[in-house]
């Protein structure tokens, strides 16, 4: 994972790099800008970037812009030590506004991101006489077993796919997938609202939780939201 930081002051760089790879238990390249120039004129592409809001004789929120435009995947955090001006950050589909004063906002925001990065992936299946694709996991709303096989429902439209569920659990868990029933797995960012007895999607579907797996869905859900790098242990 490649992650820039675009940063005037020099203490600030170092401090926000310290945190950043604290954050990670995975290897990864970060680099820092003294000026969203040289940032904009750098020729490698960065999957997460921390920006200075109030860079010298430079607007941060415009350089944002030109990144989300040339990249609109990227995930862009901004900080500054001004919350006031955090509405204008929203304007330019910032995925976090950050206080440099409070740290721990800046770790829930990294983890955050690398949840929502991992996502980016690919899985691939084998679809019933037609051969095999790949699926962005964040395209997936849900897996439902069928007959002897499954059923992976996208965004687009759904698959007949060898495998079997349970098994296809364990190894999505670290992706955001959890087993809510024996039928059914949910990509946990595809969820609008849940209760007790059922899951509703953000596209209206309603799939039934067990009652024996409420209680650990739901510690999974807000990990899931908060701490996602436990959940691959």
């Amino acid at each position: 994972m490649n992650i820039a930081i675009v940063e005037d002051q020099e203490s600030w760089q170092r401090e926000l790099r310290r945190y950043t790879l604290g954050c990670f238990k995975d290897t990864v390249i970060v680099q820092c800008f003294e000026s969203g120039r040289n940032f904009l004129a750098s020729d490698m592409r960065f999957d997460i970037v921390l920006m200075d809001v109030e860079l010298e004789n430079e607007d941060g929120f415009q350089v944002g812009y030109e990144y989300k435009k040339a990249y609109p995947e990227g995930i862009l955090i901004f900080v500054t030590m001004h919350a006031e001006l955090s509405r204008i950050g929203y304007r330019v589909n910032a995925f976090r506004y950050v206080d440099k004063a409070h740290p721990d906002e800046l770790t829930e925001a990294l983890r955050s991101a690398e949840a929502k990065f991992i996502q980016c992936e690919y899985l691939k299946l084998h679809v019933v006489s037609k051969g095999d694709i790949s699926v962005l996991y964040k395209d997936i709303l849900y897996i439902e077993t069928y007959e002897r096989n499954i059923q992976v429902y996208t965004g687009r439209g759904s698959y007949i796919c060898l495998g079997n569920i349970s098994k296809l659990a364990g190894a999505l868990k670290e992706y955001g997938f959890f087993y809510v029933h024996r039928s059914f797995l949910v990509n946990v960012e595809a969820i609008d609202s849940f209760s007790r007895k059922s899951i509703t999607l953000k596209n209206g579907k309603n799939i039934d939780i067990s009652s024996k797996r409420y209680g650990n869905f739901k510690e999974y859900f807000f990990e899931w939201k908060f701490n996602p790098f436990d959940l691959s242990k």
